[in-house]
């Protein structure tokens, strides 16, 4: 029986399909697009690829039953920013497509869907859980979605759980901190401030930051959402649906410079002061409470900072992906 992967040639996804297969899985990748580049030859080699589009039902459908797939990790997603130029396709995708996934897990008796969100849905964090305090925040936490994506995440969220109670379908609901890796700045372009600092570091040019570098926030690296990603997939026996993925502690952009610094030691890495570094003036910034992953899924991150940092630029080499700068 095979695992399918919506959106595996993404940024997460194929880091999730090269675990998988590690871990001698049977691998189906599902995506629009045929981009290999973040796919490690090996793992390439050893995966069948389905170009689809989650819109389309009868083909997931289809795929599910051709390939014996018993378990779907749902990933493919638009993101925040055609989202917000274009409300009408990102609710469609995100959550509409989602909903197709449901309803080929209905239609197909599959042994599980889990479903990557995202700490958007919490929208605008308030105390005690946003600043100044960063209490530790949980699943039922406060949900104040902002942007179109926090709303069309949400919904995904929303209608999973209606399907497990209604049609029985087992699903999983994977909330993700804020996130480093390689490849996200290719793909998700100018905010990714994380990869921007590393990636001009890596080029040899000065890495700037001009304001946040005060700001508490909960970033995991993405080997160990992939890690948690693979538990989901087959933990048995859980009391909830809903898990926060993220490191559980808090680190700031400039603890992160610092950590760039120690990894390439030349790197000239300049972060400004203050809070809010992604500059979009909402309060997104939090401290995962991630107790319920830790007990019933059995996740603990493996990655601080620094080792995140070095594993990021040893996976840019082993693709032989150039850094990219953007000033």
């Amino acid at each position: 029986m095979a695992v399918l992967i919506t959106g595996g040639m993404g940024v997460l996804g194929s880091m999730v399909a090269e675990e998988l297969v590690g871990r001698g899985e049977s691998v189906v990748v599902y995506a629009r697009h045929p981009d290999r580049s973040l796919v490690p030859a090996e793992v390439l080699g050893a995966l069948e690829y389905v170009r689809g589009d989650v819109l389309d039902l009868p083909n997931l459908v289809h795929t599910i039953r051709r390939h014996r797939v018993e378990r779907v990790l749902h990933m493919a997603a638009l993101l925040i920013g055609e989202c917000q130029t274009n409300p009408y396709a990102g609710f469609q995708v995100n959550a509409g497509g989602t909903v197709n996934v449901y309803e080929a897990a209905r239609m197909t008796d599959l042994a599980r869907v889990v479903y990557t969100s995202s700490k958007s849905v919490y929208g605008a964090v308030p105390p005690p859980y946003g600043h100044p305090t960063y209490a530790p925040l949980p699943e039922d936490g406060p949900k104040n979605p902002v942007r179109v994506y926090d709303v069309t995440k949400l919904a995904g969220e929303h209608m999973g759980l209606t399907y497990a109670e209604t049609s029985g379908v087992d699903v999983v609901v994977l909330r993700f901190a804020s996130t480093f890796g390689p490849g996200k700045l290719a793909r998700h372009g100018p905010v990714s401030w994380h990869s921007r600092l590393v990636e001009s570091a890596l080029a040899g040019r000065p890495a700037r930051l001009p304001r946040g570098g005060d700001q508490p926030d909960d970033m995991i690296y993405h080997r160990d959402i992939a890690h948690a990603i693979a538990l989901s997939a087959y933990a048995s026996r859980l009391a909830h649906r809903v898990f926060n993925i993220g490191r559980g502690e808090a680190s700031t952009m400039r603890q992160f410079g610092e950590a760039i610094r120690r990894v390439i030691p030349d790197a000239v890495v300049e972060i400004g002061p203050g809070l809010d570094y992604y500059g979009s003036g909402i309060p997104y910034y939090s401290v995962y409470d991630i107790t319920r992953a830790r007990t019933e899924l059995g996740f603990e991150p493996r990655f601080d900072l620094e080792t995140g940092i070095r594993d990021y630029v040893k996976t840019m080499e082993r693709l032989g992906l150039p850094p990219m700068v953007i000033d």
